[in-house]
């Protein structure tokens, strides 16, 4: 009997345990406006992850009301003690510069913060179940020896959030390394902490649309002609196996090679810095002479370009049109290398003058003039 009952509490315990531990994750979805729950973490040194410390124990900025969330069992053995930020992160609502508090930093807390940044200390954040880490403050050093440092606080948190659809997908934070206040001197400080927030959408589905905007009309093309060769039975149809082949290659070399592409792309974008801050105004363009307009930027834009390869042009219109065969495909491949080299110098050149001139439509402009230049005007002449 005292077997069953010992059996039956610790059923009970695990059951308790695991109804702990248990993620929710597939139930957090949210609307516009929606509070997202946002958590800070220990904070410790980097050297050593095991010193950690509570997040309030280094005067930063805290909530009027500091809640601890009800630690599960996992988060109890890693020894996480969430409490809820001073932030405020909605869902899908983006915020620039936004105050967190103005702290008067006595030279007590300056101390503390400036042993914390000698020691790079680093806390870590939730948003919605992931993990964020993040730095204090940074050492600049003026000489090697290192006896002549100067500490800084930062003071602008940056959070990244992607999302798909009503979920969180990712979120990083980072801080800014252009707002910061300097602690070198033990002397009371005001500070003003801020943080912005960014939402991205999730690029899954922009890869997959970039990824099929010229494959597909392509691939329906090609379709398209071998159902017409395939119902006159004609010799330009491919066979099977050959058609086999080519999904083969699609399916395990070009998609696979498209996913690390955006994968890369997306991981190794860095947001655009502007040296001074811009006004959503446009301004008035200055009148540009003759030259600078569009018809005679087009004629320039496609001469050079198309002047490198009207040459092979002619031969692979002769082998479409006619009878004859185009085999010097190496020759054709230092074309089309020329071709890329000669279209990016014409439109640095064109962009220069566009920007000289003020012209801050100078996107449009430089693209219709090589579009229609390049692939219309020169070719369809020359045609």
């Amino acid at each position: 009997m005292g077997k069953l009952v010992a059996i039956i509490l610790s059923a009970i315990v695990v059951m308790c345990c695991g109804s702990q531990v248990r993620s929710d994750a597939i139930d957090h979805r949210y609307k516009a406006g929606d509070l997202v729950p946002l958590y800070v973490n220990k904070i410790g040194p980097f050297a050593n992850p095991s010193e950690t410390y509570r997040y309030f124990d280094l005067p930063f900025c805290s909530p009027d009301y500091v809640k601890e969330k009800k630690a599960t069992l996992g988060e109890v053995l890693n020894g996480d003690r969430l409490v809820s930020a001073p932030y405020k992160l909605e869902f899908l609502l983006e915020k620039y510069c936004e105050v967190v508090c103005r702290k008067n930093l006595t030279r007590e807390e300056v101390s503390q913060f400036r042993t914390a940044i000698k020691r790079d200390y680093y806390f870590q954040m939730y948003y919605d179940d992931l993990p964020m880490w993040v730095f204090i403050g940074k050492i600049d050093r003026l000489d090697t020896a290192g006896s002549n440092e100067r500490f800084f606080l930062y003071k602008h948190l940056k959070f990244n959030i992607f999302f798909n659809k009503d979920r969180v997908i990712e979120v990083n934070a980072q801080m800014d390394n252009r707002h910061v206040v300097d602690l070198t001197e033990d002397k009371e400080l005001l500070v003003e902490f801020v943080y912005t927030v960014k939402w991205r959408k999730q690029a899954v589905r922009n890869l997959l649309i970039a990824g099929c905007l010229f494959s597909g009309p392509l691939l329906f093309t090609f379709c398209l002609l071998q159902i017409v060769a395939i119902s006159y039975k004609a010799n330009a149809a491919l066979p099977f196996g050959t058609i086999l082949v080519l999904i083969l290659l699609l399916t395990f070399v070009a998609f696979p090679l498209l996913v690390l592409g955006g994968i890369f792309g997306k991981n190794s974008q860095t947001e655009l810095q502007t040296p001074c801050h811009t006004t959503k105004c446009p301004r008035d363009i200055p009148p540009l002479r003759w030259y600078r307009g569009f018809l005679p930027q087009m004629a320039l834009a496609g001469f050079l370009p198309f002047s490198a390869v009207y040459i092979e042009t002619y031969y692979i219109l002769a082998s479409v049109w006619g009878h004859r065969i185009y085999t010097i495909y190496s020759i054709l491949f230092i074309i089309f290398i020329i071709l890329l080299i000669a279209t990016a110098l014409v439109t640095v050149a064109l962009t220069y003058f566009q920007l000289a001139a003020e012209d801050h439509q100078w996107w449009w402009r430089i693209g219709y003039a090589l579009v229609h230049g390049e692939a219309v005007g020169h070719p369809m002449a020359f045609i």
